[in-house]
This record gives C-alpha cells, sequence and structure tokens, in this order.
C-alpha cells in the first residue's frame, strides 16, 4: 500500500513552516556549474519535486524562469502563497 505523506494542507503548511531553507552554497554550486557549462543569460530552471518552493525561490533571483512542478496540490498551495516571485510558475 502506498500513501502520500506530503498531500494533506496541514501537512504541506507545517512542511513549510518548518524545512530547512537550503544553504547558499547549494545554489553557488549549481550556478558555477552552470556558468562554466553554458554561461549567462541562465534561461529556465526547473525544480521537480518542488514541494512548497523552497528551492525554486532560492533560484528565482538568477533565472529568467523558474517552473516549480510537484504532485501534491497541497504543497503547490503554499508554495504559491508565498508573495514576490513573478517569474515563478508551479505546477
Amino acid at each position: 500500500m502506498t500513501y502520500r505523506f506530503f498531500e494533506g494542507k496541514d501537512h504541506a503548511s507545517v512542511y513549510q513552516k518548518y524545512r530547512f531553507t537550503p544553504p547558499d552554497e547549494l545554489k553557488n554550486i549549481i550556478l558555477q556549474y552552470l556558468d562554466k557549462k553554458k554561461g549567462k543569460p541562465h534561461v529556465l530552471a526547473v525544480d521537480l519535486g518542488c514541494g512548497t518552493g523552497q528551492n525554486s525561490r532560492l533560484l528565482a533571483p538568477h533565472f529568467q524562469a523558474v517552473v516549480g512542478i510537484d504532485i501534491s496540490e497541497s504543497q503547490l498551495e503554499e508554495a504559491k502563497g508565498v508573495p514576490g516571485y513573478p517569474n515563478i510558475t508551479y505546477r
């Protein structure tokens, strides 16, 4: 039997509130790799399994567009509720 632990609205809200913030070093590693392999500008980032969007928001200032994708509608609703990131879309 499978169970989707992150489906409930209450769980998504707690997850958003208490999940640790990704370290800046993670962002720096990603951007350094892209700079070396592709160069700028950074056009599109896709965050698969984005949850409540922490990594999407971490990357948003460095990309023209970010798409966050998650199976959980509750997680996506939490992500969409964070203002100030017009270049992020969630699906």
